[in-house]
């Protein structure tokens, strides 16, 4: 698997040097339109954000065990 920077100047280079689609881009790389978006925007990657798929949180839900859930905010009230 490339690094996210591999990632990045791979789908660049293909879009805006090799005249590859944007769409067939998306299809290759499995990414959203808005992540293309940003990736032809910015000649690096965005620091503190998770892209190409992965996640912020612990995908094994055995690491999610000992938090709290967050309750539902009550509709209706005023914040004080």
């Amino acid at each position: 698997m490339p690094t996210d920077m591999e990632m990045w100047t791979e789908i660049r280079r293909r879009v805006l040097v090799e005249d590859v689609s944007k769409r067939q881009t998306r299809r290759d790389h499995g990414i959203s339109s808005k992540t293309l978006d940003k990736v032809l925007g910015h000649t690096e990657p965005t620091r503190g954000r998770a892209l190409f798929g992965a996640s912020a949180g612990p995908s094994d839900p055995s690491e999610q065990q000992g938090r709290l859930p967050v309750p539902p905010s009550p509709t209706g009230t005023a914040l004080r």
